[in-house]
């Protein structure tokens, strides 16, 4: 409870950096480049998956530029406040009633309601934000259609951790994969998109980084 606790933590401090930034496109491709890096390093002080795990790796992988694709198109139309309690709120719902169906994985009556209240809650959170003047569409549609792609990586995820034989470095290689092929597609079609831009932003984001605060 306390490894979901703080991961959730900080899943949503990088997502609220992201939405803070200068660029939500780019500062994504420097937190999947940091995750990456990350990763590479690690890796080679753990076992490699057993072979069963690498066909859900690569999925897991290709996935993942999916969600963080659809992760910017969410960010550049809609707050934080909004997009992120969608998209996080309706995936545990989702995932274990997807779980229950094709991998018959059934809770408890306990677990359910444990499921409904928290992802009831989260989504509360969200609610005022639909009220609000600035209220879109397009970004509740992204952060819908992103919630079925965290159903999709959680159960691949899920199964192939298993089949690995070593949950850690299925991890760390789900994160460097999908890291690797996020920055592979999305640098040279943003740098083709617009040139400038991706340099300035680039630049001052690296800066940032390594500057002392």
């Amino acid at each position: 409870m306390l490894a979901v606790l703080i991961g959730a933590a900080l899943h949503a401090s990088w997502n609220a950096l992201v939405k803070s930034g200068s660029d939500p496109f780019l500062d994504t491709v420097l937190v999947a480049t940091g995750v990456t890096a990350v990763a590479a390093m690690v890796l080679p002080f753990m076992p490699l998956p057993d072979s069963g795990s690498w066909p859900f790796l690569i999925a897991s992988a290709l996935t993942h530029v999916g969600y963080y694709g659809l992760l910017v198109f969410a960010y550049r139309g809609g707050d934080l406040s909004l997009v992120y309690p969608i998209m996080r709120g309706s995936a545990p719902a989702l995932t274990t009633l997807a779980a229950a169906v094709l991998l018959s994985e059934w809770p408890s009556w306990g677990g359910w309601a444990g499921v409904l209240l928290v992802s009831g809650g989260v989504l509360l959170l969200a609610a005022d934000s639909s009220r609000s003047k600035d209220f879109r569409l397009a970004p509740v549609v992204y952060a819908l259609m992103n919630a079925g792609v965290i159903v999709g990586y959680t159960l691949v995820d899920g199964v192939g951790a298993r089949l690995s034989g070593h949950a850690f470095s299925y991890t760390g290689w789900t994160l460097m994969l999908a890291g690797v092929a996020s920055v592979g597609v999305s640098v040279p079609l943003q740098f083709l998109a617009d040139k400038r831009l991706a340099r300035a932003v680039w630049q001052h984001n690296a800066r940032y980084a390594v500057e002392p605060r």
